[in-house]
């Protein structure tokens, strides 16, 4: 589980005769990645003949299933390519010819109905001018309909008697809207200047609109009967849906097969008798695929191909599935190449221990359960939001343990609530709690020391696996991770002795021998760049006292919640204010405190951690298959 799955590079060679068929069943199998492959005397390959008549096909039948909104699931047929370019042209004459009439019509009418119901709101603004407005324009008159401020209506007319003095104006007051105004006037006067300078704004009235409320009716009779056009053009299209869309969507499927097929071919490399794929196959399916292509006789023959260190492998990662949301981590932020390890299975135990440590209470890890589920339900449909929730939910568990460590519940102690509710009258059980706890806030310089050593524990890790993935190939950089990790112990063991006193005073000359000869077998492996690298180790240890640090902001938060809104039978009536206060408060402390801990915990793995022996790079494995792109 800490490695990607085994895979063996192979090669098929196959007589040109017998290449569609060695498709076919490398499709069908879907256990082989294929990859373009270039050998000298070799050609390059190319798509089967089928490819364009399949594509055109293609192409025009989902154009069929699109407009019908087809669903189309896997299903198996058996029919010949031929019989299948047959009966889709069939289906295209006939059926998508039909389809296609019927779209045109369709779109003819829903740009009507924009038209018209365009018109329709135009022409009910000018309801309120019940005059024939085909009468308006004349050899010597026109007008213009459009809307003012009513302030501005009076210095209308008072411009216009000095340009023209033939003008009509009649204006309707709207409330809360501009005045709408209908402006009559002599052709040829210079008009446009003065509606610009006192922002009219002009309404464009429909052609042969007549009298307004005459118009109404009739283009409202025009919608009516538009839209039952329109309906009838929908009904059609579910009627060839029902009756051909299982026949549609089967033929869909299978030209995608087909052209699937047809076109992997340019990825081969081929002479005029032979051709030559080269691909990724995972070990376990080696053998199956092995007896599959024995099958064709001498015709077809596999060979496992040499693997290169720097060869681009693709990876499957093989973890159990409750680590799904850890996997999907793995996957999101730069996957491990094949030679490397996954850290997903370290994710399992690192993300939720961190989270813990941060929020590090009982009621709020209860919380952090039900806030999770409820997140997950909400947003199933996001693959990210469900790990992230499930992710999210396996890390209340360790938060309750933390949280009875630390002796945190709601930002008190447990003698601290049996004292409180012995103020309400029930008993007082405080003087059985023998348990103190390891106070975050109080016993923060212990607390401090123990999130560094965490630090120096996990990043110990990293640099251990980080020395044996280099182990077999890269010799000169395992020991420079085994150098960074006597740099980190020594170091580590000195803060702790000298400052800290979390170690014995003793520890500190022996650590400082122990870094001055780790960073001596730093520079031999890494020259002067590892030694100006080393503050940047502090750092890295130094990010883990984040933990401390948003951990007792989240318990002085709660610890002010508590002695601001924590109701006493002494409030009376106001106690039933304070507790919903109390709870939305620490609601909202404990959202802060989950938010963060995922994101730090998040952080602190997957760049202080995970870059010590993951370069990245990886690609998943995405095998030649009928159904499935991306194969785990």
């Amino acid at each position: 589980m800490l490695r990607p799955a085994k895979m063996k590079k192979i090669r098929i060679f196959a007589t040109s005769s017998n290449v569609p068929a060695v498709i076919k069943k490398l499709h069908e199998l879907g256990v082989v990645e294929i990859r373009k492959f270039k050998a000298e005397g070799l050609e390059d390959g190319k798509p089967l003949e089928i490819f364009e008549d399949v594509s055109a096909r293609l192409l025009k039948i989902r154009s069929i299933v699109s407009s019908l909104n087809i669903k189309v699931a896997p299903k198996k047929y058996e029919k010949s390519v031929q019989s299948l370019l047959e009966e889709s042209d069939y289906l295209i004459k006939t059926i998508g010819e039909k389809v296609n009439s019927l779209l045109a019509r369709k779109n003819e009418m829903e740009e009507s109905l924009k038209r018209l119901n365009a018109d329709l709101q135009t022409i009910s603004k000018l309801q309120p001018f019940e005059i024939d407005f085909g009468t308006l324009s004349t050899n010597t008159l026109s007008f213009v309909v459009g809307e003012i401020s009513e302030a501005k209506v009076e210095e209308l007319k008072r411009q216009l008697s000095k340009v023209t003095d033939t003008f009509e104006l009649l204006h309707v007051e709207q409330k809360g809207k501009p005045s709408l105004v209908l402006l009559v006037y002599n052709k040829g006067a210079p008009i446009e200047p003065i509606l610009a300078s006192l922002n009219f704004s002009a309404i464009e009235v429909p052609k042969n609109i007549g009298v307004p409320s005459s118009a109404l009716s009739r283009i409202k009779e025009e919608i009516e009967a538009r839209n039952s056009e329109l309906k009838l053009i929908e009904k059609e299209l579910r009627e060839i849906a029902a009756q051909y869309g299982e026949q549609i969507a089967t033929l869909y499927q299978a030209l995608s097969i087909e052209a699937d097929r047809a076109e992997i071919a340019s990825r081969f490399a081929a002479s005029k008798m032979v051709v030559v794929i080269s691909g990724w196959v995972k070990e376990e399916d080696y053998q199956k695929l092995k007896k599959e292509m024995e099958q064709f006789s001498d015709s077809v023959f596999l060979e496992e191909a040499p693997v290169g260190h720097d060869e681009n492998v693709p990876v499957v990662l093989e973890n159990p599935p409750y680590a799904a949301p850890f996997e999907f981590v793995t996957r999101e932020y730069s996957l491990p190449n094949y030679f490397e390890f996954d850290p997903t299975m370290l994710y399992l135990i690192t993300l939720p221990i961190l989270y813990a440590m941060i929020v590090g209470d009982v009621l709020y890890g209860v919380a952090s359960i039900f806030i999770s589920r409820w997140l997950f339900e909400k947003f199933k449909s996001s693959e990210t939001m469900r790990n992230v929730c499930t992710l999210w939910f396996y890390s209340a568990f360790p938060t309750i343990i933390f949280g009875i460590i630390f002796n945190e519940w709601g930002g008190m102690t447990l003698a601290q609530w049996f004292s409180y509710l012995a103020t309400w009258g029930l008993p007082d059980l405080s003087r059985y709690v023998a348990y103190n706890g390891l106070s975050r806030l109080h016993g923060f310089s212990l607390f401090f020391g123990i999130t560094l050593l965490a630090g120096f524990l996990h990043l110990a890790i990293a640099f251990i696996l980080g020395a044996i993935k280099n182990w077999d190939h890269h010799r000169k950089h395992a020991y420079a991770k085994l150098a960074w990790l006597g740099v980190e112990l020594s170091g580590t063991a000195a803060i702790c002795s000298s400052f800290l006193g979390i170690l014995p005073s003793s520890f500190a000359m022996p650590s400082l021998i122990i870094f001055v000869l780790s960073a001596v077998a730093l520079f031999l492996t890494e020259g002067i760049i590892g030694i100006f690298e080393l503050p940047g180790l502090a750092g890295n240890i130094l990010s883990y006292a984040r933990i401390a640090a948003v951990g007792v902001v989240g318990v002085v938060l709660a610890e002010i919640i508590n002695e601001f809104f924590l109701p006493s039978a002494a409030n009376g009536i106001l106690a039933i204010i304070l507790l919903p206060l109390l709870v939305g408060l620490h609601a909202m402390n404990a959202f802060i405190a989950m938010f963060e801990a995922l994101i730090q915990g998040g952080r602190l793995n997957v760049i202080e951690f995970k870059s010590k022996f993951v370069d990245g790079g990886g690609v998943l494995f995405s095998p030649f298959s009928l159904y499935s792109k991306n194969k785990k």
